[in-house]
């Protein structure tokens, strides 16, 4: 016999198979079923209990499944891959070159002011 936990674990798992496989965000997907991003994102990494009401707007609007579809199909051993990593770190990158030159600039004024 299963337990809730593991139904529960069985439930975000589909969510999350689903999304890759239609390549789409965790934004997108909430976009389309009417709730919050990020109440999405807890409920597919099992940080939030989901509520069937939730369920059902999520796998009918967004995957266009039946409850029974969504609770029989059987998920594969090898998950696709997320469709939308975050960052490249070049955002990051940039910043960190943007405060290296203003740290520089600082420097060069420190220097000018000690020389007068």
């Amino acid at each position: 016999m299963a337990t809730v936990k593991s139904e529960f674990d069985n439930v975000a798992k589909r969510l999350k198979y689903l999304r890759c496989k239609k390549g789409i965000s965790r934004r997108e997907v909430a976009a389309l079923a009417g709730i919050d991003h990020t109440r999405y994102g807890q409920m597919e990494r099992q940080l939030e209990g989901l509520q069937l009401r939730t369920l059902l707007s999520i796998i009918k609007s967004a995957y266009k499944l039946s409850l029974t579809e969504f609770l029989t199909f059987t998920l594969p051993k090898n998950m696709p891959e997320e469709p939308h990593k975050r960052g490249t770190g070049k955002r990051k990158k940039k910043r960190k070159a943007v405060k290296r030159k203003a740290v520089k600039k600082k420097a060069v004024k420190k220097k000018a002011k000690k020389r007068r």
